[in-house]
C-alpha cells in the first residue's frame, strides 16, 4: 500500500501538483512538479510558512530550513507563522491545551 501523502495529487497528464487547504473550501495552487518529491517539498515548506512548526507535513519539519520556509510564505504571499519569529509562541498558544491534558478543568463562572 503506498503512503499517504498530504497536499499532493497526480494530474491527468501524469504530473504532481502541490495544493495548500487554508481554510474550507479555500486552496492554494503551489504548482505542478515532474517528481513527487518536488510536490511533497513545495507543499511541505509551504504548510510549515502558514502553520507553523505544528503543521501536518510529508517529511519532519527539522527536515527544512527557515530561509526555505520565508521563500515559501513570501511566494504564497501569506505572512510567516509566529512560531518561526518567537519560539514563545507555540508555548503561549498551546498553554491551554496542555492544562487540559494535565487534568486541569477550568470552573465554570457563577
Amino acid at each position: 500500500m503506498a503512503p499517504v501523502l498530504v497536499g499532493v495529487t497526480t494530474s491527468p497528464q501524469g504530473r504532481w501538483c502541490a495544493r495548500l487547504g487554508i481554510r474550507p473550501n479555500h486552496r492554494i495552487h503551489l504548482g505542478t512538479y515532474d517528481t513527487q518529491a518536488q510536490a511533497e517539498a513545495a507543499f511541505d515548506v509551504a504548510a510549515l510558512a502558514v502553520f507553523g512548526k505544528l503543521a501536518r507535513t510529508n517529511e519532519p519539519a527539522s527536515s527544512y530550513t527557515l530561509a526555505a520556509v520565508s521563500a515559501a510564505a513570501a511566494r504564497i504571499g501569506l505572512p510567516l507563522h509566529p512560531s518561526w519569529q518567537d519560539p514563545r509562541a507555540l508555548d503561549r498558544k498551546y498553554k491551554g491545551v496542555r492544562e487540559l491534558k494535565s487534568g486541569y478543568q477550568p470552573t465554570v463562572g457563577r
